[in-house]
Formats: structure tokens, sequence, C-alpha cells
């Protein structure tokens, strides 16, 4: 019995690296979506990292229910990896630490592709604040007339468009 859950274990282990892995790939596309300003491959990227997020959540608990019975094998409760370690045949001992070694990389490889998105918006969303503040302050002093214009507006009657998408 315990064969067959260190063997789900292990399979756990390695469908969820593959998962974050394309989880990381979509993030990085998702990242070219958002400089190129393409708001329709963004949408769809959303769509299978939203797909892909689930996928990973139904990986990462059968994983986990493994675990716990891998743990409950030899133990009264639920204990670290490195307290499960030495209990495992030995003959799987050196895999099994590769793969959580493997899946502890992917997860912080993950958190940097997410990290690096989430860095990439901020400048771009401070960037363009910036450029918005140093307008408005310029032409500050009253809010459009019905023609859509500003009142004091002394650069040829052109209004300030910003679009709704990226």
């Amino acid at each position: 019995m315990s064969e067959d859950v260190l063997k789900a274990f292990q399979i756990g282990m390695e469908n969820e690296i593959v998962s974050l892995k394309e989880c990381g790939r979509l993030t990085d596309l998702m990242k070219t979506a958002v400089m190129n300003r393409d708001s329709a491959v963004l949408k769809s990227l959303l769509e299978q990292l939203s797909r892909e997020a689930d996928r990973l959540k139904k990986i990462e608990e059968r994983r986990n229910e493994s675990y716990f019975r891998l743990c409950r094998r030899w133990f009264s409760k639920t204990v670290s990896f490195y307290d499960l370690m030495p209990h495992l045949p030995e003959s799987e001992r050196e895999r099994t630490a590769a793969l959580y070694r493997d899946l502890k990389t992917e997860v912080i490889r993950y958190q940097g592709h997410l990290k690096n998105l989430d860095d990439y918006v901020y400048t771009v969303t401070g960037t363009v604040a910036s450029v918005l503040e140093t307008f408005s302050s310029r032409n500050s002093g009253g809010v459009y007339n019905r023609s859509g214009h500003f009142p004091s507006d002394t650069q040829g009657g052109r209004s300030v468009f910003i679009s709704a998408e990226l």
C-alpha cells in the first residue's frame, strides 16, 4: 500500500511541476500581451491561465492527500517532509527528494514570473499616472465644455482621451 501512495505522491509532484511551468509560460506571454497592448490576446491568456490554475489546484489537492496518507503510515499526524524521508524505502528516497527540490524550485521560479509581471504593470501604471499628472497640472483650470474641450485650451481645441482598453 505505501508503495502505491508513494508513487501517487511522486506523480503528484511531477504533475505539479509541469503545471507550474505552464503557468509561468502563460504569465510571460501575458507580459508580452500587456506590452503590446493586445487586449484580445490578454483575455485569451487569462482564460487559459484560469483553467491551468484550476488544474493546478486539483493536482495539489491530490498530491497533498497522498502526502497525508504517507505520513499516516508511520505517524499519527502530518510531519515535515524531512521527518518523513527516513521512513521511505531507501530505493525511492533520492528520486522523491529530487522531485521535492524541483517542485520547490519551480514554485520560486513561478513567483518570479508573477513578480516580473507585477513590477512591469506597476512601472507602466506609474509612468502613465506621472504623464497624466504633468499634463493635467499644465491644463488645470476647468472641466471640459460642451464641445469636449478645456475652456482655457491653448492647444488648438485638442481633448484628452484615454482608452478603456490596455
